[in-house]
C-alpha cells in the first residue's frame, strides 16, 4: 500500500501516545460502513477490525502491550473510530 492509502491516528488523553494506523475512505468496503452504522456492537468491533491496519502503543484492559486493537479497551476503539472519520475529510482522493 502507497502513504496515501493509510491515516495514522494518534490518540490523546488517557490514550496518549497511541497510534492506529488506518485504511482511508477509499480503502473502506461499503459493508464496513455499513457495519459502523449498525446498532449490533459485534458488527461495529469488527469493522474497527477492518479498518484499522496496525497499532503501537496500544494496552489490552490489563494494561499489557497489545498489537491487536480489538484487545485494547472500546473506548481507544471509539476514539480511533472517530479521529478516523475527522481525518478522512483530509485525505488526498484518488
Amino acid at each position: 500500500m502507497a502513504s496515501t492509502d493509510v491515516v495514522v491516528v494518534h490518540l490523546e488523553g488517557e490514550f496518549a501516545g497511541w497510534h492506529a494506523t488506518m485504511r482511508t475512505p477509499a480503502r473502506i468496503s461499503a459493508r464496513v460502513l455499513i457495519d459502523l452504522e449498525s446498532d449490533s456492537n459485534a458488527k461495529k468491533l469488527t469493522a474497527y477490525g477492518k479498518m484499522i491496519l496496525s497499532v503501537e502503543g496500544w494496552k489490552d484492559c490489563d494494561g499489557n502491550p497489545t498489537n491487536d486493537p480489538l484487545d485494547g479497551p472500546l473506548t481507544a476503539l471509539n476514539a480511533a473510530a472517530e479521529k478516523w472519520a475527522a481525518l478522512a475529510g483530509d485525505v488526498p482522493k484518488e
